[in-house]
């Protein structure tokens, strides 16, 4: 059984709507993402900050209805303007799963150059 996401009663809709937010907020903060894909985040929340609305903020819900559609579709545009490779990085991490091109491993290994185990390695085994 499959289960629809695009049902707003469906904990999986609300679940890849805040996980939208949390890969926009990454993606903020990634220097890999161009200054002008982050410019789409930018004015959104310029617009929602301004005075100037589509629907005036005198009706009350409408108002506030438009700044909401505004985020939601400013949050996926991002996502969309940003590079795929990071999105589907960060997306993944987000869940749980490896990448599509896998993990990689940085840093030092703790092994010597000849293929033993290092001796730190040997002191907290041997207490």
């Amino acid at each position: 059984m499959t289960t629809n996401n695009s049902d707003r009663r469906s904990p999986g809709f609300w679940m890849n709507l805040f996980n939208s937010f949390r890969i926009a907020w990454r993606l903020i903060w990634d220097g890999r993402v161009p200054l002008s894909a982050k410019l789409v985040p930018i004015l959104t929340i310029l617009y929602v900050l301004s005075p100037i609305d589509i629907l005036p903020d005198v009706f009350v819900g409408l108002g506030q209805l438009d700044d909401l559609a505004i985020l939601l579709l400013g949050t996926q545009l991002f996502i969309a303007v940003s590079p795929k490779d990071i999105v589907e990085r960060i997306r993944a991490e987000i869940e749980g799963r490896p990448p599509s091109g896998g993990w990689t491993v940085s840093g030092s290994q703790p092994h010597d150059a000849d293929g033993d185990r290092s001796s730190a390695s040997d002191e907290i085994i041997d207490g």
